[in-house]
């Protein structure tokens, strides 16, 4: 049953996710047109930023949870991982205000770091400010996201976190074009307001991908409920206890979040200066554009599948290990082996210059 649940929630999970990928990657074409590569630019300066702050924000929690609820459930023990998942949206909501206030005032300190002449290139620090600031506002709603998702990982159901993805990326792809097409052509506005107002379009997303969420978790909560309280443990776990062993889980996971950011965010930082520094800093943030948002979409798409799998995985194998299925926990592993080839071969394509 377990490698069924398995295989059904890859599926699934590939499904949405490289649907998602492609449909990220698609929609650069029409927003390049309408806001030139100088404009991908400007909106890299404000997307990379908030993706390391929502790493932080996040602190690897969601993929923790699915593995601690998948733990505790395969013990019998439902109450524990209702606890921490009502808990945990507690915790995210105030990391995600948090990095919130952190990203919206320390908006004109990051500025002058990705572009450090004004002068050299097309977008001005007002546009960046902009920028930053319309996107930090998604800090607010995209932790508690994860937290959902987490938890009906936990539970192997993986259906609302496939579900969720598309519509938030279809949410958020047709507000950012049609944001983008009436600043520019319609109301005849600059390419700051444009790529401000499509950043805005993580907020908007989100906002659609939650509501999938609560729907999906307002239809199983007589169910979640009856379970939590049916199988109560007679040793409640303290969420002292809880957090402990959940952070211990998330730290490995937040450190590989943030990996790809870092690499965004040190290409970021230093493109401009450095073509700048030999007297190509007009043309620098078109190359931003290029090599942060254009190529970094084409790499996104073949490591949708390991991010499927992976994410279906962590409860999967959880669940075999707890309850000492070995065969389970074996197949698993051999699973897991193809989702390192194909990490290894798009990490070797990004490092070898491809993209």
């Amino acid at each position: 049953m377990a490698e069924t649940n398995l295989m059904r929630g890859t599926k699934i999970l590939t499904a949405a996710t490289l649907a998602s990928k492609i449909l990220g990657f698609i929609y650069v074409v029409p927003f390049s047109a309408l806001v030139g590569q100088t404009g991908l630019g400007l909106y890299s300066y404000g997307y990379t930023p908030y993706t390391i702050l929502l790493s932080l924000a996040t602190l690897g929690f969601p993929l923790a949870v699915s593995k601690f609820v998948s733990k505790y459930q395969s013990m019998g023990d439902y109450e524990t991982g209702y606890r921490l998942f009502k808990s945990g949206l507690i915790v995210m909501s105030i990391t995600g205000f948090i990095a919130f206030l952190l990203l919206f005032f320390m908006a004109p300190f990051i500025t002058p770091l990705v572009l450090p002449d004004e002068k050299a290139g097309v977008n001005s620090y007002e546009d960046i400010i902009f920028t930053i600031r319309m996107v930090s506002v998604a800090l607010l709603i995209v932790p508690i996201m994860g937290m959902i998702r987490g938890y009906f990982q936990g539970c192997q159901q993986m259906m609302p976190t496939a579900v969720s993805q598309v519509i938030e990326q279809i949410v958020r792809i047709s507000f950012i074009l049609a944001a983008a097409f009436l600043i520019m052509n319609v109301y005849d506005g600059n390419i700051g307001l444009a790529v401000g107002f499509a950043t805005f379009g993580a907020f908007v997303g989100g906002l659609a991908g939650l509501a999938v969420l609560l729907y999906y978790l307002f239809k199983n909560r007589q169910n979640m409920l009856g379970m939590a309280t049916s199988n109560k443990s007679s040793k409640p776990l303290p969420l002292k206890a809880m957090y402990k062993e959940l952070i211990w889980y998330a730290i490995p996971l937040s450190i590989v979040g943030l990996a790809i950011p870092l690499f965004q965010l040190v290409d970021t930082m230093t493109i401009n200066g450095a073509l700048a520094s030999i007297g190509m800093g007009e043309v620098s943030e078109n190359f931003v554009g290029v090599l942060t948002q254009s190529a970094h979409k084409i790499v996104l798409i073949p490591m949708a599948l390991a991010t499927a799998l992976s994410v279906t995985l962590v409860p999967t194998i959880t669940k075999a290990y707890t309850e000492g299925d070995y065969s389970q926990l074996q197949a698993s592993y051999y699973a897991n082996l193809s989702i390192d080839s194909v990490y290894y071969v798009t990490c070797s394509y990004r490092f070898s210059g491809f993209v």
